[in-house]
C-alpha cells in the first residue's frame, strides 16, 4: 500500500527572529492536504524516519520539502532517492530529483533567511550490494530558482569516520546565519559532528562517543540515534532517542519467552556547546531515563529561546505494559 504524507500547516516566525509580545497561543490549522504518495521502501525506513530532523522548511512564504521517493525495480536496502519539492499555486510540485544515487533514509532540509535550501544526502557507494559505506554530502539550492543546477558540498570530517547506509543522521541550521550542524552516526562507537559557519566555512568536527551500560553480558553501548539539531548564535543543540538491548536478564529472558523483541527505547541523550566553533559538544547528558520500569520514550522536538535556554519536547511511556505481570504488578 502506498504511503501518504499529509501536511498540517499553520504560520508563524522564523529564521530566528525576536518575536514581539504576544498574548496566549491559538493554534489553528489553516492548511490541510496531501503533499505526495510513495511506494514502501521495504528497507527499515520511511519518509517520515528521520524523526528529530525536518523534511519541511519555510523561507519567507515559500514553503520547501524533502520527499523520498521509493525507486521501481531497486532492491533494498539503498532504493529510494529524495526529490525537492516547492509549494505553489496549483499544490506540491517536484523542482528536483537524485539523477543517479541511491540511499536509504530521507534527507533532512534547512532554508536560510538569504534565500539558501540544503539538504543532507547519504548516497551508497555500492549501489549493486545491499548494503555499505556511503558518503554524507550536503546539497544547496537556490530557494528563487530551485530547478537550477544545484552544489554540492562535501563535509570536513575528522577522526576517521566509517560510515554507512544507515546514518541516523541529523541536520541542524541557524536560519539567520546560514550556519550548518550535520550529525551523522558510526554504527555503534557514536555520533560524528561537523560544523560550517556562515561564511562556509568548515571550522569545527569531532565525535561524541556512545556511553555504555552495565548489563549481564558486560558493557554495551547506547546508540543516541535520530537526532534533533538545533543552532542559534554559535550555540549548538542535539536531542536523540536512546536504542539499548534490555541489560536486565530477568527481563530479557521473560521477553524472549513470549518471542518479544529484547531491544528498549530507555534513554533521551543531549549534547551541547556555547560556541561550537571553538568548543567540542559536550559528552551526552541523560535527559530522560526509564530503564527502571523498562519504559519507552521518543524526543520530538527542541527550541532554543532568545536569552539561549533549550527547551526539550519528548513522549514518554513510564512502564512497559508487557512486563507488568511479572516485574511491576504493584
Amino acid at each position: 500500500m502506498p504511503w501518504a504524507c499529509v501536511l498540517f500547516m499553520s504560520w508563524g516566525l522564523c529564521f530566528g527572529a525576536e518575536a514581539p509580545p504576544q498574548g496566549p497561543l491559538k493554534p489553528m490549522i489553516e492548511v490541510e492536504e496531501d503533499v505526495y504518495a510513495c511506494e514502501p521502501s521495504n528497507n527499515g525506513s520511511f519518509p517520515l524516519w528521520t524523526y528529530g530532523s525536518t523534511i519541511l522548511a519555510r523561507g519567507g512564504d515559500e514553503l520547501f520539502f524533502s520527499a523520498t521517493e521509493t525507486i521501481a525495480g531497486a532492491p533494498p536496502l539503498n532504493c529510494v532517492r529524495w526529490a525537492l519539492m516547492k509549494r505553489t499555486a496549483s499544490g506540491w510540485e517536484v523542482q528536483q530529483r537524485d539523477p543517479q544515487d541511491r540511499t536509504r533514509e530521507p534527507a533532512p532540509i534547512a532554508v536560510t533567511a538569504d534565500g539558501r535550501v540544503f539538504l543532507s544526502v547519504n548516497p551508497t557507494l555500492v549501489p549493486d550490494k545491499t548494503a555499505g559505506p556511503a558518503r554524507p554530502l550536503i546539497l544547496e539550492f537556490a530557494a528563487k530558482q530551485p530547478k537550477a543546477q544545484f552544489k554540492v558540498v562535501e563535509p570536513r570530517w575528522t577522526m576517521n569516520p566509517t560510515f554507512s547506509e544507515h546514518s541516523y543522521r541529523g541536520l541542524g541550521c541557524d536560519g539567520a546565519t546560514g550556519a550548518l550542524l550535520l550529525v551523522n552516526v558510526e554504527a555503534y562507537r557514536g555520533q560524528h559532528w561537523c560544523y560550517r559557519d556562515g561564511r562556509g566555512e568548515w571550522v569545527s568536527s569531532g565525535l561524541v562517543e556512545f556511553p555504555s551500560v552495565d548489563s549481564y553480558k558486560g558493557p554495551i553501548p547506547i546508540r543516541f540515534l535520530y537526532p534533533g539539531v538545533a543552532l542559534r548564535n554559535g550555540a549548538a543543540h542535539v536531542f536523540t532517542k536512546g536504542g539499548v538491548e534490555d541489560f536486565v536478564k530477568e527481563r530479557v529472558e521473560y521477553r524472549l519467552s513470549k518471542k518479544d523483541k529484547v531491544w528498549g527505547r530507555y534513554h533521551l541523550g543531549y549534547c551541547w556547546s556555547p560556541d561550537v566553533a571553538r568548543q567540542p559538544l559536550s559528552p551526552w547528558i541523560y535527559a530522560v531515563d526509564v530503564s527502571a520500569t523498562a519504559g519507552e520514550v521518543w524526543n520530538c522536538d527542541l527550541w532554543v529561546a532568545p536569552n539561549g535556554d533549550c527547551h526539550l519536547l519528548w513522549r514518554e511511556t513510564s512502564i512497559d505494559a508487557r512486563l507488568r505481570p511479572k516485574f511491576f504488578s504493584d
